[in-house]
């Protein structure tokens, strides 16, 4: 809620953590649900102030949906966003702002996007048809995130479920602890990939675990990525890196150095290929916050 204050407007935060691992970690949300008035230079500010990953704007008057909402990191706006999407629906759910029930419809830009509500509390994402694009070579991905080359053990690819991130296997859990981020390649790689994101991941003792840097968004590493998990999974079905049977599969994704996020991942398959992808998660309320503009 925002109010006036000695010629000041105090806008209170709900916040949440997106994608616990049995209700820790997970990657924390800032929620503003008094919107009235603000200009996207203040909820610029506001995201910038509270300095998350993403912080979610909600807007009551969406048309064919249950609400809207816009997603802005520390230094943009962006079109799309997973831990947002589940982590506001965990807030006004909480915060009993929507009606109860089991599925929702969020939108985001011109995009409608299912949410649904499991019996166990887990919110589930629709993501739809993942998109893939060129990536780059193995040499200049492994010079991105400090690796060797005969360390980047397939092929690097752009994926997009609506925020492209490009996709590197790397060889072993030591490499992805050690993973960061080189800028100078950075800046040249996010110009001929079109992606800001950068997922490394390896699959170690049956587990697949991932990180996800995105300098140019204001994110020097993100606690957990619905948006990038989502294409994550598609990489791994297609590149037949998992075992998949059944028109589904179901995956579970560690995401994070230390401290491990946890995210449920579904994707679905045709006979021409991969037709959705699905992100879910568990969420739990933080204290709020105020931001004085």
């Amino acid at each position: 809620m925002a109010r006036q204050n000695l010629g000041m407007t105090i806008i209170r935060c709900a916040v949440t953590r997106v994608f616990t691992n049995r209700g820790k970690n997970g990657n924390p949300l800032g929620v503003v649900t008094d919107t009235a008035g603000l200009s996207a230079g203040q909820m610029q500010s506001i995201a910038h102030t509270l300095g998350y990953s993403e912080t979610s704007f909600v807007f009551f008057d969406a048309k064919g949906g249950d609400y809207r909402v816009r997603f802005f990191t520390p230094d943009k706006e962006i079109p799309f966003a997973g831990h947002p999407a589940l982590g506001t629906l965990f807030v006004l759910r909480s915060l009993r702002l929507v009606p109860k029930k089991t599925a929702y419809i969020q939108i985001i830009g011109r995009r409608k996007v299912l949410l649904e509500i499991m019996p166990d509390g887990l919110i589930r994402m629709e993501q739809g048809k993942p998109a893939f694009m060129p990536g780059t070579t193995r040499a200049l991905a492994a010079e991105l995130v400090g690796a060797a080359e005969n360390e980047v053990i397939g092929d690097p690819l752009t994926v997009s479920t609506g925020l492209p991130h490009l996709i590197i296997p790397l060889k072993g859990a030591a490499r992805i602890r050690e993973a960061r981020i080189l800028n100078a390649v950075y800046q040249h790689v996010r110009k001929k990939t079109g992606a800001s994101c950068v997922m490394p991941f390896t699959i170690d003792k049956g587990k697949i675990h991932c990180r996800m840097f995105a300098p140019a968004l204001g994110i020097a590493e993100d606690p957990a990525t619905g948006s990038g998990c989502g294409p994550l999974a598609a990489y791994l079905v297609r590149q037949k890196l998992v075992a998949a049977s059944g028109e589904t599969a179901t995956l579970e994704i560690l995401q994070g150095g230390a401290k491990k996020s946890l995210l449920a991942v579904w994707v679905r398959r045709t006979r021409d290929g991969i037709a959705s992808v699905a992100v879910g998660g568990y969420c739990v309320m933080c204290k709020p916050r105020t931001v004085r503009l």
